[in-house]
């Protein structure tokens, strides 16, 4: 009988694909030759997947894409999460603009035609309403406040009760992504292959406006109930 197969992270795919990855960045003369296709702007997706497995570069999209190794840090074993970070560092290090590249770009685009053509819907938020209230009796009152999530059609996608901590921690977290997607979207938006139209900038533009006036009042109000901002 074979000596049981030891997990890292408690996913079978994922330990398989993380394996592959830690043998392949550990050899020099591989790390240098996937580093080499990364960084050839020119390569089609099947030359750099010649270099880089499918499966591999889905890895390194999922580690180095925050939202989604977030997920996949929250799903891990415990045992297994300074495996994953490590992982993580790693393709931050070699792979960051892998999402970048013009192949990769060409193969998401190629995936969300698929996705359109057979008919899948992404659960795209549109709308949102709340409900301020408080739990608790006086003077042990906490915010509870209902929050809903709604489709284009109308259809709830999420209801749930935040609090105050809750809120900001959902804000900040939000907040984050889109501060490093905007980053790691330089490249593609120099080479002028982001679809950004005038009108779609504006809404952004207005987005961060907002936020940042929001931000402004939460600033000056936290002072009256005890809470430190600098």
């Amino acid at each position: 009988m074979g000596s049981e197969r030891k997990t890292i992270t408690g996913m079978d795919e994922l330990d398989r694909d993380l394996e592959t990855f830690f043998e392949m960045s550990d050899s020099e003369q591989q790390l240098a030759s996937m580093k080499r296709a990364v960084d050839d702007t020119e390569l089609s997706l099947t030359a750099l997947s010649d270099v880089i497995p499918t499966r591999i570069m889905k890895l390194v999209t999922a580690l180095t894409e925050p939202a989604s190794f977030a997920i996949l840090l929250e799903e891990c074993e415990e045992s297994g999460k300074a495996q994953l970070t490590r992982a993580h560092d790693l393709a931050q290090e070699h792979f960051a603009q892998l999402r970048s590249h013009p192949a990769m770009v060409k193969w998401v685009k190629q995936q969300i035609k698929r996705r359109r053509r057979e008919k899948l819907r992404l659960n795209t938020i549109d709308g949102l309403g709340y409900i301020p209230g408080y739990s608790g009796s006086p003077p042990k009152l906490l915010s509870a406040i209902r929050v809903a999530f709604r489709d284009i059609d109308g259809k709830l996608l999420l209801d749930s009760v935040f609090d105050w901590d809750d809120l900001l921690f959902v804000t900040k977290e939000l907040a984050d992504i889109a501060a490093d997607e905007f980053s790691a979207a330089e490249k593609l938006n120099e080479a002028k292959m982001l679809d950004l139209s005038e009108e779609y900038r504006r809404k952004v533009g207005g987005h961060i406006r907002e936020l940042t006036k929001h931000l402004e009042r939460l600033r000056k109000l936290a002072p009256q109930y005890g809470i430190e901002i600098d």
